[in-house]
């Protein structure tokens, strides 16, 4: 239970009082219920498919061991991509939707390449797109992304 003080002007006595409450949405978008998961290969193109109408913002697990890992969403023109060296029991979770880069519970936003476009504008467009990824060195465990169809009504 949320509990609010509801300001009063000092002449107010009797009667009950109009209470207005604003809920923002801070993604209109809605989502298929099922998860669709890509996986690509280094050096390799891939479909992923956004069955929606708009947009949709996918996580992107980049397995080690990998050196300045990049994936490219051709369709759409838009590069993701970081200077960073991965070991062989680390993973970097790319969350599109936050603008995050974390592996585990720290931040790597700081190893975004200067490439790149920011994670939050890394996106499958509606329709049929063509991702692949590549890295200057290791690779072989590829990267995974994970998404819904995104609706707007």
């Amino acid at each position: 239970m949320i509990d609010y003080d509801v300001p009063m002007d000092d002449d107010y006595s009797v009667g009950i009082p109009s209470v207005s409450v604003l809920i923002a949405c801070s993604d209109a978008r809605k989502y298929n219920r099922t998860t669709t998961s890509v996986v690509l290969t280094n050096g390799a193109s891939s479909a992923a498919t956004n069955g929606g109408n708009v947009s949709t913002s996918p996580l992107v697990r980049i397995f080690g061991p990998c050196t300045n890992p990049t994936i490219l969403n051709q369709t759409a023109s838009l590069t993701l991509a970081f200077t960073i060296v991965l070991g062989s029991s680390e993973r970097l979770d790319v969350d599109t939707n936050a603008g995050t880069a974390l592996i585990g519970s720290v931040d790597y936003m700081h190893a975004l390449a200067a490439l790149s476009v920011p994670p939050e504008d890394w996106v499958l467009i509606k329709g049929v797109n063509i991702v692949s990824y590549s890295a200057s060195s290791g690779g072989a465990n590829g990267v995974e992304l994970q998404y819904q169809a995104a609706y707007l009504a």
